[in-house]
């Protein structure tokens, strides 16, 4: 959960060991609630961007996270500005497809790790 300031920026942290789904709930300005609002996640090697249209109700993003070893802030910004919770509401958006790489180098060794961790198990 997060406060009830209406902001640009904010950052999450999950622990590292989580694996499953994620929140965020969106609440707009009444007097912005009919405006397109542009959002931006920034997430270790990965990124993803979209509009959204309130049409009067809050929106929740959802995700899923997988476990890591590290811990990777999650920053997330959007225009105009919105209240943030982490609350699973009923109107959600399921986000998991779109990413984009920002690290190509990151996403190969990521690739190599997740097909050690697939097919070599005990390999550390």
């Amino acid at each position: 959960m997060k406060g009830n300031q209406y902001k640009n920026k904010w950052i999450f942290k999950y622990p590292a060991e989580f694996r499953g789904d994620l929140f965020i709930t969106l609440i707009p300005k009444k007097e912005n609630k009919n405006k397109p609002h542009k959002y931006e996640i920034n997430w270790g090697i990965w990124k993803h961007n979209d509009i959204l249209n309130f049409k009067n109700k809050p929106i929740t993003l959802n995700f899923r996270k997988i476990s890591e070893k590290k811990i990777y802030p999650l920053k997330f910004t959007i225009s105009p500005s919105t209240k943030v919770t982490t609350e699973k509401r009923d109107n959600f958006i399921n986000i998991n497809k779109g990413w984009k790489c920002k690290n190509k180098k990151g996403l190969w060794k990521l690739r190599i790790n997740k097909f050690i961790q697939m097919f070599l198990p005990d390999t550390k």
